[in-house]
C-alpha cells in the first residue's frame, strides 16, 4: 500500500493527541505528528498546535489521516463533521484500531500486525504506529459524507428597501443566478453527471438553484468550483450523514443495510423545494408519510431501502416530472402516471378518505399529492389484484399474494404470476419398460392390460376435452384480435394527445427562450438607457460650458494626425488629447500645430523637440495630470475652469522659463564685458 493506483508514492499523517491536553478546546488541543511517504518517514513533530496541523494538510494534502481515536480530532461530531469537510478531496481518514464496535487498543493492533507496540506514555510513537498501520491497510475509513454533493446558487447580498433602483438591482442578481444556473447544468450534462435541480423561480430569473449532485465531492473537484462574487455566490457543499459511519478497509464499502424483500411497496412523489413522500404497502396500508425540505432521490433511496422492495413509483401529474422518472429507475419500479393531471379536489377526496380510514394526519398539500398519486396508481389494478385473491383462495394455494401483486403489476397475467410461484413438480417417468411376464403371472399381466385399455379409453376422453379446449381457444383468439384492434384505434388517439403534448412541450419551450431573449434584451436597452443619460448629461455640461471636450489622437504620428484629422474634424480653437506623446518631432509638431489648436494635453512624455516646436507656436502643452479627464462612451472631457487653470500655469511657467533664459542671456553678456575690460 505504499504507492496509490498511479504509482505515486502516498502520504500519510500519524496523529496522536499530546497526554493531559483536551480535544474539547481548540486553542489548546496539541498533538504528535508522524508523516509518512512511502514506507519513509519523513518528519516527525513532537508538539503541533491545531492551526499548525491545518497548514500542513493544505501543504502536503497527504492520502489519509491516521489516528487511534477519531474524536481526538474533534471531540463534538459537528465539529469533526466540519473539520472532515475542511480536508482535501482525495484525503482519507483512518480509524487504526478499528470500528467502535470491535476497536482494540493501539498496542493490541500494533502487535497483530507485527509493529512494535509503542509506549502509551509516547505520543510520537503512538503517531508513528498509526501511521505504519494505516500505511499496511489497517483499521476502519471514517465517513462522514455521503456520495452526494449539494450546489446552491443564491444572491450573496441584501436587496435593500424597496424602489425603482431596488428593481433593476434585483433584476440583475437573479438573472445572473439563472445565468449561472444554466453554465453549471451544462457542466454537468457534459461530464454526465446524475443529478437532480430545484430551483425557485422569479419575474426576472431566478431567486434560488440548488443542484444535488449523485457523486461524491471528490468528483466535481475542478470541475464545479465555489465562487464569492458581488453579488452571487456557488458552493459546492458535500451532504452528510446523519451520524459517523465506520467502514472496515478491508471489506467492500457498500450499506449494510438489508433490504426487506418480503414487503413490496409503493411510492408516491410530489418533488419540488418541499417533498411529500407517500409509502403504502402493496395492500394500500400506510407504511410513511412525511414531507420535508430539501428531501433527495439519495435521501427517498435510504429510506426506501429500509422500508421494502419497491413496486411502483407514481405521480399525479403527467408527464412525470424527472425527478420521478429518475428515482423509478433507481429503485428498479415501474413509473405510474394518470391518463390526466389530477384535480385538486379528485386528489383531496381520495387522500382524505384514505387519512380517515387508516386514522393517518395530512399536514400539508405535498403530503396530500404524494398519497393521492399513489392511490390512483393502485386503482388501475384493483379488480386484478381481487380476481387473484380470489383465484389462490378457491384453488388453496400456497403462494404470497404480495408477490402475485407484485408481477401483476410488472405485466404478468394471473396465471402466468400464480404458476411462477408455484414449486415445480419433480419429472416422472411417462411409462415403465414391459417386460416378458412368466406364466405363473398370467392373471397379473391379464389386469395391467385391462388397466391400459381403462387409460386408453380416458386418454380418448382428455383428447375429446382438448379439441374442445382448442375451440374455445380459438374463440379467445378472436376476442383478442377484436380487442387489439380496439386497442389500436385507442393507441391512435393516445399517439395524437402525445403528438399534441409534445407540440405543448416544445412551445412552452420555445416561451421559456423567447423570455429569456426579452430579459436579455430588457437588460441591453437598459444599459443603454443609462449610457445615453450620462451622454446628454455631458453634452448639457458642455453646452453650459461647465466642460470641454478633448479631440484624441492615439499616437504622435502623422499616420494618426491625419486619421484623427478625418474622425474629429481637429480645427482651430480645439483642445486635443494625446494619448501617447512619445515619437512625435519637429514636422509632426508643425503639422498639428498648424491647424490652429489652443492647447495640447499629453498623457505621456513628448519629445523636447516636439515640445519646443509646439511652444514656438504658441500652443501650451498641458500634462494630463493638470486636469481632472472623463472618459464618456470613448470621448474625453475635463472641466473648464481646471483647462482654462492649467493653461494659464503653463503659460506662467513658459514666462518664467523665458525670464530665467533672458537674465541668463544678460549675465553671460555682463560677463563677456567684464573680460574684455580685463584684457584691455
Amino acid at each position: 500500500m505504499s504507492k496509490d493506483d498511479k504509482g505515486a508514492k502516498v502520504t500519510i499523517f500519524g496523529i496522536d493527541i499530546l497526554a493531559g491536553r483536551s480535544p474539547s478546546s481548540l486553542s489548546q488541543t496539541r498533538y504528535a505528528l508522524v508523516i509518512l511517504q512511502g514506507q519513509n518517514i519523513v518528519k516527525k513533530l513532537s508538539d503541533v498546535s491545531k492551526s499548525q496541523l491545518t497548514k500542513l494538510i493544505d501543504e502536503y494534502k497527504p492520502d489519509m489521516l491516521a489516528t487511534d481515536n477519531v474524536y481526538e480530532l474533534e471531540a463534538n461530531p459537528n465539529d469533526l463533521k466540519n473539520f472532515i469537510a475542511f480536508l482535501p478531496p482525495k484525503t482519507k481518514v483512518i480509524q487504526v484500531t478499528g470500528p467502535p464496535s470491535s476497536a482494540l487498543s493501539l498496542q493490541e493492533v500494533a502487535i497483530k500486525q507485527g509493529i512494535r507496540p509503542p509506549s502509551k506514555l509516547s505520543p510520537i510513537e503512538e503517531a508513528e504506529a498509526c501511521a505504519l498501520l494505516a500505511e499496511r491497510g489497517v483499521g476502519a475509513e471514517v465517513q462522514f459524507l455521503e456520495n452526494e454533493t449539494q450546489i446552491l446558487i443564491c444572491r450573496n447580498v441584501s436587496l435593500g428597501p424597496g424602489g425603482s433602483s431596488q428593481s433593476r438591482y434585483r433584476r440583475k442578481i437573479h438573472n445572473s443566478i439563472l445565468s449561472i444556473s444554466k453554465k453549471i447544468q451544462s457542466i454537468l450534462d457534459s461530464y454526465k453527471f446524475d443529478y437532480d435541480q430545484f430551483k425557485e423561480e422569479s419575474d426576472f430569473g431566478l431567486e434560488r438553484s440548488e443542484f444535488i449532485v449523485y457523486a461524491p465531492r471528490s468528483k466535481l473537484h475542478g470541475i464545479i468550483k465555489n465562487r464569492n462574487g458581488s453579488y452571487v455566490k456557488v458552493s459546492v457543499n458535500p451532504i452528510f450523514r446523519e451520524k459517523v459511519d465506520f467502514f472496515p478497509r478491508k471489506q467492500s464499502l457498500t450499506d449494510s443495510r438489508k433490504i426487506s424483500l418480503s414487503r413490496k411497496l409503493v411510492i408516491g412523489v410530489d418533488p419540488g423545494t418541499t417533498c411529500g413522500l407517500a409509502i403504502l404497502s402493496i395492500d394500500a396500508s400506510p407504511i410513511y408519510l412525511d414531507s420535508k425540505k430539501g428531501l433527495t432521490r439519495g435521501d427517498i433511496i435510504r429510506i426506501v431501502s429500509e422500508l421494502g422492495e419497491p413496486v411502483i413509483v407514481a405521480s399525479d401529474v403527467t408527464p412525470a416530472p424527472t425527478f420521478v422518472e429518475k428515482l423509478a429507475n433507481n429503485l428498479n419500479a415501474i413509473l405510474m402516471v394518470p391518463e390526466r393531471v389530477l384535480e385538486t379536489i379528485e386528489k383531496q377526496d381520495l387522500a382524505l378518505k384514505h387519512a380517515q380510514k387508516y386514522s393517518i394526519q395530512l399536514r400539508n398539500s405535498h403530503e396530500r399529492d404524494a398519497l393521492a398519486a399513489v392511490l390512483k396508481a393502485l386503482q388501475r389494478f384493483e379488480n386484478k389484484f381481487r380476481q387473484a385473491e380470489a383465484r389462490v383462495k378457491r384453488l388453496e394455494l400456497n403462494v404470497p399474494l404480495d408477490e402475485v401483486k407484485s408481477l401483476i403489476v410488472r405485466g404478468y397475467s394471473i396465471q402466468n404470476a400464480i404458476a411462477s410461484l408455484l414449486p415445480k413438480p419433480e419429472s416422472k417417468p411417462l411409462y415403465s419398460p414391459v417386460r416378458v411376464t412368466p406364466s405363473p403371472y398370467r392373471d397379473e399381466v391379464r389386469r395391467l392390460q385391462d388397466k391400459i385399455k381403462n387409460q386408453s379409453e380416458e386418454i380418448e376422453k382428455l383428447r375429446a376435452l382438448n379439441t374442445e379446449y382448442s375451440v374455445r381457444v380459438a374463440t379467445l383468439e378472436r376476442s383478442v384480435s377484436e380487442l387489439s384492434d380496439k386497442l389500436a384505434k385507442f393507441s391512435s388517439r393516445q399517439e395524437a394527445e402525445i403528438r399534441r403534448e409534445q407540440r405543448y412541450q416544445i412551445l412552452e419551450k420555445e416561451i421559456l427562450t423567447l423570455r429569456d431573449q426579452l430579459l436579455e434584451a430588457n437588460k441591453q436597452i437598459e444599459d443603454y438607457q443609462q449610457r445615453l443619460a450620462t451622454i446628454k448629461h455631458y453634452r448639457a455640461l458642455e453646452s453650459r460650458g461647465e466642460v470641454v471636450s478633448l479631440k484624441p489622437i492615439e499616437s504622435f504620428s502623422k499616420a494618426s494626425l491625419e486619421k484623427a484629422f478625418q474622425l474629429f474634424d481637429i480645427k482651430r480653437g480645439d483642445l486635443v488629447l494625446l494619448i501617447d506623446g512619445s515619437g512625435g518631432g519637429q514636422s509632426t509638431a508643425e503639422e498639428l500645430a498648424r491647424r490652429g489648436i489652443r492647447a495640447v494635453i499629453t498623457q505621456t512624455a513628448m519629445s523636447h523637440q516636439a515640445e519646443y516646436t509646439l511652444k514656438n507656436y504658441g500652443v501650451p502643452v498641458i500634462p494630463s495630470e493638470y486636469v481632472d479627464l472623463k472618459m464618456v462612451e470613448g470621448y474625453p472631457y475635463a472641466v473648464s475652469s481646471d483647462v482654462e487653470k492649467a493653461i494659464q500655469r503653463m503659460k506662467d511657467m513658459e514666462k518664467i522659463e523665458m525670464e530665467h533664459e533672458l537674465n541668463d542671456i544678460i549675465d553671460g553678456y555682463r560677463r563677456e564685458r567684464d573680460l574684455s575690460a580685463k584684457k584691455a
